[in-house]
């Protein structure tokens, strides 16, 4: 299940590289979120004591869930690690895939350690995620209102903010269709 990608960044090549979480990642991928919490770009109900367990059940049971999942089920989703070309781990995604026959795929989560931010990882992987999208798709971003880096990343990129999309605290970008249908 590992893929890697390799992105043109300020002159310089960031290769990433992309494998299926594991339970044991679920403890780090807890912990972003609740980091993001904190910091206002998830949900202040992760923060709470009983938020908080939910979440990382939540979490543990979606994470062994993909592993028993049909790639022909309807919503497939990954939970992806995302590392640099020397191993080091810079975040997580978690990516659904088409509902049916659509050929969309969803952003749902996406994290970076601080201490990797700012380095054009975010940009990278939203480069291989839209051009992984088949002809005809769209790639949709969700971040909530708080997640002011995200967005400005994902307007700069040209997405489009879906101002119909109902979730309160919740946005929802989408590509252009560069690609004919």
């Amino acid at each position: 299940m590992d893929r890697k990608y390799t992105h043109k960044h300020g002159g310089t090549a960031l290769a990433l590289s992309y494998r299926r979480a594991g339970i044991l990642d679920a403890v780090v991928i807890f912990q972003l979120i609740q980091e993001g919490a904190e910091a206002g770009s998830f949900s202040d109900a992760f923060i709470q004591r009983t938020g908080s367990v939910q979440l990382l059940v939540y979490i543990l049971r979606s994470v062994a869930r993909q592993r028993f999942q049909s790639h022909k089920a309807k919503a497939p989703f990954e939970w992806l690690i995302i590392s640099k070309a020397d191993g080091e781990e810079v975040g997580f995604l978690k990516l659904s895939k088409g509902l049916g026959a659509s050929k969309d795929s969803n952003l749902e989560l996406i994290a970076i350690y601080p201490e990797h931010r700012n380095q054009g990882i975010g940009n990278a992987v939203l480069d291989h995620l839209h051009a992984q999208v088949p002809m005809g798709g769209q790639l949709y971003v969700h971040c909530t209102k708080f997640a002011r880096a995200m967005q400005h990343i994902l307007k700069r990129r040209g997405l489009k903010r879906n101002v119909k999309f109902g979730v309160p605290n919740l946005e929802e970008y989408q590509s252009h269709c560069a690609k004919p249908p």
